[in-house]
């Protein structure tokens, strides 16, 4: 694996690896508490990471916030719809972890009922990530203070190791996106498959 950081720069360290020293040593001590948040260009540039790689490409996200949007105009700004359709065209599973972020004080009401939802919303993790998640056949969790952190990581990896592979011929070799709807059989169970894909021209 590869792990990454993102808030004022999103830094990924250099090479796939095994040595969980390694990876530790490429963690930050601290991030500033005014960070903003480039989730989508950390997406983006996560999937960079996949060039010459064969094997099967997932990126895990752990999230405390909301996309910060357009924050330089030197860097190019990556838009949620972006990522899906990268992901979508690349083969890239995106699994979510949301995370209730936790202000250093209470945040006032805005003005009318927008201000208000805003308020109650504000340390919510970004909506989009699970929309993301979904549309690209990986799974979402969110986890309050106090819940296991690695149990969700945990789960993730349990997921990732008991996948199955469905290959079916295309109905339309256009170049084109075509909607995608796995079903079961099985009571309780909820299938986790992207929900679109490219044919091939």
């Amino acid at each position: 694996m590869r792990l990454g950081t993102f808030g004022h720069d999103v830094v990924i360290s250099p090479e796939f690896t095994r040595d969980v020293g390694a990876l530790r040593r490429t963690l930050p001590e601290a991030i500033a508490q005014d960070a903003p948040t480039p989730l989508w260009r950390a997406v983006d540039e996560a999937m960079n990471t996949f060039k010459d790689e064969t094997e099967r490409r997932v990126v895990l996200v752990l999230s405390d916030g909301k996309d910060s949007g357009p924050i330089s105009f030197r860097r190019r700004y990556v838009s949620q719809v972006e990522v899906i359709d990268r992901a979508r065209a690349e083969d890239v599973m995106i699994f979510g972890i949301g995370m209730r972020s936790r202000g250093n004080r209470p945040l006032q009401p805005g003005i009318g009922p927008g201000g208000l939802q805003a308020m109650l919303t504000a340390d919510l993790p970004d909506p989009g990530l699970a929309r993301v998640a979904q549309e690209t056949g990986g799974g979402y969790t969110e986890i309050r203070f106090g819940q296991d952190l690695a149990a969700a990581f945990a789960a993730v990896a349990d997921e990732l190791h008991n996948q199955y592979l469905l290959g079916f011929t295309p109905p339309k070799r256009d170049g084109k996106a075509h909607d995608l709807d796995v079903r079961v059989s099985g009571r309780g169970l909820e299938p986790r498959a992207r929900r679109s894909y490219i044919a091939p021209k």
